[in-house]
């Protein structure tokens, strides 16, 4: 069975959020063109893309499984809510009322009022804007950014808002739901692939046309989960077939779907595979989330506070960045994550007893 805990995603995901931050520490210092991956590829993709693409693949394989656990939509809406925003909450307040006050060349108290620090704290809250940039902050920096990151986190919400409307026109009717999430997923990529580039020639783009295939093709596999389980048993020869056929595709339109569905097979043949022993963390704890949410500010921080323009600093760089993000992770985890997740049981009992009370 595919869907048992003895697996390998939590380290995936914490490598994956160092493998942004390794990328960050190149982009940050306005070196992203020496990226190593980014060299290597004809700057098609960086270590920073490919984990945020291994994040959705990651994605869209298990929250399709969560939605058919046979917990239910409710319990399902409460895990995703609980997962995604008591962090995000902390990490957005942090980075504009902490980090953001520091340094900021505006007074405390002008800061504070400015209608647009509001603004950002909101459009990052609810998405109903793109705003990374705020006010005058780290505008010395090569980027101007202070959280990038979080791009990524409206593309997962919106997935996550997709499939429980798809449950709910589908309530207590699994098979119609499957069908309808295999119909959604296949359009979703037809769409995004009509408007892509899809020869690997050109970069891979920052939006929704190039998260979403990952997605889509990370539930797709759970969907066909019984097939994907033995082929994960010769994973190694599948992959290296699959590999070489990427390397031959490349400068042709069949090079990105190559692409992504290698990047996910890779992926689940890591996770699941016997042969594969990667470190586990104790008691099943996450910290890859905390890592993403705050390393960005940080590592902005640590470019607006040091000089950073000698030999190797990337390396460096990258070294400093975790030194100080990993305990943000861990505090976030422990005191934020973990115990807002602990609520999930509490809440769903909360509310079924509310909806019996006013049926």
């Amino acid at each position: 069975m595919l869907l048992n805990r003895n697996n390998n995603f939590d380290f995936l995901r914490v490598f994956a959020a160092g493998m942004v931050v390794f990328a960050h520490s190149f982009d940050l210092l306005g070196l992203s063109s020496h990226e190593p991956l980014r060299v290597l590829s004809g700057h098609f993709i960086d270590f920073g893309a490919l984990a945020v693409n291994m994040f959705f693949v990651i994605s869209g394989f298990l929250i399709t499984a969560s939605l058919f656990s046979g917990k239910g939509l409710l319990a399902f809406l409460i895990a995703r809510v609980l997962r995604i925003y008591p962090a995000l909450v902390v990490a957005v307040l942090f980075s504009s009322l902490v980090i953001g006050a520091w340094f900021t060349q505006y007074e405390w108290l002008d800061y504070i009022r400015h209608q647009q620090l509001s603004h950002y704290i909101f459009s990052n809250l609810f998405f109903f804007d793109k705003q990374y940039i705020l006010l005058d902050l780290f505008s010395q920096n090569p980027m101007t950014e202070l959280n990038g990151s979080l791009w990524t986190i409206r593309w997962e919400c919106f997935f996550y808002g997709a499939l429980l409307i798809l449950g709910l026109a589908s309530i207590d009717r699994p098979a119609i739901a499957k069908c309808l999430c295999w119909l959604f997923y296949i359009l979703m990529i037809a769409l995004c692939w009509s408007r892509a580039d899809l020869t690997g020639l050109k970069p891979e783009p920052i939006n929704f046309t190039r998260v979403a295939p990952y997605f889509a093709v990370g539930g797709l596999l759970y969907l066909h989960y019984p097939l994907i389980a033995r082929l994960i048993k010769h994973g190694i020869i599948i992959l290296l077939v699959l590999s070489a056929f990427v390397f031959m595709a490349k400068g042709s339109i069949l090079f990105k779907p190559m692409f992504t569905l290698t990047l996910a097979l890779a992926v689940l043949w890591l996770a699941y595979s016997a042969r594969i022993k990667l470190p586990k963390s104790a008691n099943g704890n996450d910290y890859s989330y905390g890592v993403y949410l705050f390393a960005c500010p940080i590592q902005q921080s640590l470019v607006a506070s040091f000089t950073w323009d000698f030999t190797y600093a990337p390396l460096v760089f990258f070294i400093c960045s975790m030194c100080c993000v990993l305990p943000f992770a861990l505090l976030s985890w422990h005191y934020i994550e973990k115990p807002a997740l602990n609520l999930r049981k509490p809440a769903l009992a909360w509310l079924n007893v509310k909806h019996r009370v006013y049926s």
